[in-house]
C-alpha cells in the first residue's frame, strides 16, 4: 500500500504536509462540540499519541509553524495525557523537545515572558507546567517564590490556579513557609491567599499553624476558601484531627455551616466550640442521625 504521507511530500514538500497534519491534530484536539469532529475527537487523539505521530510531527520542531499555535498545541497535547494517564516522557522526541526548550520553559513561568500564558485563562496552558515539572526543567519551589513571594494583584487567572495546584503535587515546602510566616497577609492578596490555602488543603498538607492561619485570615472569602477546602480533601490528611481542630471556631458563618454539613460524623464534637445556633442545631442534628443509623 502506498504510504499517503509519502506520496504527500513528495508533492508538496515536508513543510507543507507537516504543516497540514499539525492543522488536522490542532482541529482534533481543540474540537468543540458546535464541530462535527468533536464526535471522533476523543478516540483520536488517543490514537495520535500512540500511533507515535505526535512524536514525530509535533515535538519534532522542525517545520515552520506558527509558534504560538505549535507552542499551545503542545500543552494542550501534554494536559490531555497527564489526564488520561498517558506517558508522553517516554517518547524520546517529546524528551528531546523538553531539553531544547528548558529555558524558554522557565521563561515563560518563571517571569510571564509570553504574556498570552499569563493573561489568557485557558486550563490547556497547564500542561507546559507540567512538562517542565515532571521532566525536571523547572523547580516548583523557584517558581512559587518567585510568582508567589509577594503578590498583591486583586485578580487570580486561571493560570495562577493551575499553577499552585501543580505545584502542590509536588512540593508544599515553600507554600507552609509562606503561609506561617509573619507577614504573610501582607505580601499576597486574599485571593491569592485562599488559592493557597486551597492549594495546600488539595494534597492533605497542613501544619497546625497554617491552619490556624487559614481560620484568623483577614479576608473572609480566602478564610472560606481555605476552610472548605479542608472539608472536602479531610480524607487526605494524615493529622485530620488536629487540622480540623484549628478551623473549628471559624468566627465566618458561611465557614462553620459549610464545616458542620460536610465534615465526617466522628469530628463534630470538634463544633461544640462554635458559638451560633444554627451551626450547632446541625451538628446535633447530624450527630443524632447518626445514633439512630
Amino acid at each position: 500500500m502506498t504510504n499517503l504521507y509519502d506520496v504527500v511530500t513528495k508533492s508538496w514538500g515536508s513543510a507543507k504536509s507537516n504543516q497540514l497534519i499539525l492543522d488536522a491534530i490542532y482541529d482534533v484536539f481543540s474540537a468543540k462540540k458546535k464541530s462535527s469532529i468533536f464526535f471522533h475527537a476523543e478516540g483520536m487523539k488517543d490514537d495520535i499519541i500512540s500511533s507515535g505521530v505526535a512524536g514525530e510531527i509535533i515535538f519534532a520542531d522542525f517545520a515552520p509553524y506558527n509558534r504560538d499555535v505549535w507552542g499551545e498545541l503542545i500543552s494542550i497535547i501534554f494536559a490531555y495525557s497527564i489526564r488520561t494517564g498517558i506517558d508522553l516522557t517516554s517518547d524520546p522526541n517529546f524528551n528531546n523537545w523538553i531539553r531544547g526548550n528548558g529555558d524558554r520553559l522557565n521563561k515563560m513561568i518563571n517571569e510571564g515572558a509570553c504574556s498570552s500564558y499569563w493573561n489568557r485563562a485557558p486550563a490547556e496552558f497547564i500542561g507546559i507546567i507540567e512538562a517542565g515539572f515532571i521532566t525536571g526543567v523547572s523547580n516548583p519551589e523557584v517558581i512559587f517564590k518567585a510568582r508567589f513571594h509577594r503578590n498583591k494583584t486583586s485578580y487570580k487567572s486561571q493560570f495562577d490556579i493551575e499553577l499552585l495546584r501543580a505545584i502542590a503535587r509536588r512540593s508544599t515546602t515553600g507554600m507552609i513557609q509562606s503561609v506561617e510566616d509573619q507577614d504573610f497577609g501582607s505580601r499576597l492578596s486574599h485571593p491569592i491567599r485562599g488559592e493557597i490555602f486551597a492549594s495546600l488543603a488539595s494534597v492533605g498538607c497542613l501544619t497546625k499553624k497554617a491552619a490556624r492561619k487559614i481560620r484568623s485570615d483577614s479576608s473572609e472569602e480566602a478564610s472560606e476558601i481555605g476552610i472548605k477546602a479542608i472539608a472536602d480533601n479531610i480524607t487526605k490528611f494524615k493529622n485530620a484531627a488536629e487540622v480540623l481542630s484549628q478551623v473549628m471556631d471559624t468566627r465566618h458563618t458561611n465557614s462553620a455551616i459549610y464545616l458542620a454539613r460536610t465534615i465526617p460524623r466522628e469530628y463534630l464534637p470538634f463544633m461544640a466550640v462554635c458559638q451560633n445556633q444554627a451551626v450547632r442545631e446541625l451538628v446535633v442534628n447530624r450527630m443524632q442521625e447518626g445514633n439512630n443509623v
